[in-house]
């Protein structure tokens, strides 16, 4: 364990990140897919490997503020993908095993239930106002006598237990396959699910966003016609005010983050981001602050580095931060909270070599300052034409 002695380096000046508690390593877990608040620490979902590397057992972690691991819990998932926190304080931990699946985790750490909610390897959750979680994945369907991976959703009722969900397979317009990548509830009801989709093999993804009632019914499908969202993908959403933060990756593996209106049109143009004149990559973890939002992902395809952002209510970079390379491979999954102290948590696994073909140790939780950073401004935060 140690204080504040990560090294930062931007366009090769050093800076200090500000911790407000701890950098810690989080033994008993290989991957780490999600992290939320628990009174004044953390609970992390993530999972265990076997010596093949395949993710064999989900884990959930109590962590304390200062990143200390309290207790480790193994459930009856292959691999998590998730968790949320429900009303009361039970946790909902999403993932796989023979297909999507979901737990009902207590306080004191006890299953209420586990079961089969959807087909598929990939499934995202998210929280809704009334306490209901609305789930979305990816399962292979038969579409014109060919298999293509479609997207389904559903709205869960945590205290019913486990409800497997009917094939109701969705395409985006002209597409033969679609993966889904964030969820979030709408402030006026219902929900948001981010993705992509092929649509032809060996062409680029593209991005997709589809607006869906309290009811399950799709409202509006595919936000993107504009010609700078032709490519990419939707990888993380999160209130900012009464308006939505996408963050993604577009056609030139470049991290995108806009402002999206209630209206489903767009409020802020694509601003693309650069740490020293090198673009962040893949965007992946999105959370609501009190005067804006942060993002954060990691930055290029070999010896990743983990790159942390936050953004004013308008969608204009106030800083970014980047971290060097875990480990020789770098950095994959990466969870973002808000912590109790009012500061992030974030958490990354580390790769196992310059592939990121498997975990390469135990992953990595911060306890960092909203206020502040090394970076500068927007506009210096921008990548150059």
């Amino acid at each position: 364990m140690k204080r504040g002695l990560l090294a930062l380096v931007l366009a090769g000046c050093a800076f200090e990140p500000v911790y407000l508690d701890a950098e810690a390593t989080l033994d008993g877990v290989d991957e780490v897919a999600g992290v939320v608040p628990d009174g004044d620490g953390f609970a992390l979902a993530g999972s265990r490997f076997d010596d093949d590397g395949e993710a064999r057992t989900a884990v959930v972690l109590g962590a304390a503020a200062d990143g200390a691991v309290m207790s480790v819990d193994a459930h009856r998932l292959e691999r998590a993908s998730g968790l949320v926190v429900l009303p009361g304080g039970d946790r909902l931990v999403y993932g796989h095993s023979s297909g999507a699946r979901a737990m009902r985790v207590g306080p004191d750490r006890t299953e209420a239930w586990s079961g089969a909610v959807g087909s598929g390897q990939t499934v995202r959750a998210g929280l809704l106002a009334g306490g209901g979680v609305a789930l979305a994945g990816a399962a292979h369907v038969q579409v014109d006598g060919s298999s293509r991976n479609a997207l389904w959703f559903a709205l869960l009722d945590p205290d019913a237990g486990p409800s497997p969900v009917a094939e109701d397979a969705w395409l985006p317009p002209g597409a033969i396959d679609a993966s889904a990548w964030a969820v979030l509830a709408r402030p006026g009801g219902g929900f948001l699910v981010g993705g992509s989709a092929t649509v032809a093999y060996g062409e680029p993804e593209r991005p997709w966003l589809l607006a869906v009632t309290g009811e399950g019914r799709i409202e509006r499908e595919n936000l993107f016609p504009d010609a700078e969202m032709a490519r990419g993908r939707v990888g993380a959403l999160a209130l900012a005010g009464d308006r939505v933060a996408v963050a993604g990756e577009d056609g030139g593996n470049r991290a995108f983050v806009r402002l999206l209106g209630t209206d489903g049109r767009w409020a802020t143009p694509a601003r693309p981001l650069c740490a020293g004149g090198v673009a962040p990559t893949r965007p992946v973890a999105l959370v609501a602050l009190d005067d804006g939002f942060a993002a954060a992902g990691w930055r290029g395809w070999e010896a990743r580095d983990l790159w942390l952002a936050r953004f004013d209510a308008e969608g204009r970079t106030t800083w970014l931060r980047t971290f060097g390379p875990l480990t020789d491979g770098g950095a994959d999954r990466v969870a973002l909270a808000r912590s109790a102290a009012g500061g992030l948590a974030l958490a990354a696994t580390r790769c196992a070599d310059a592939t990121c073909d498997g975990p390469g140790g135990a992953p990595r939780l911060w306890h960092l300052d909203t206020d502040g950073g090394p970076y500068g401004t927007a506009e210096e935060a921008m990548c150059p034409d």
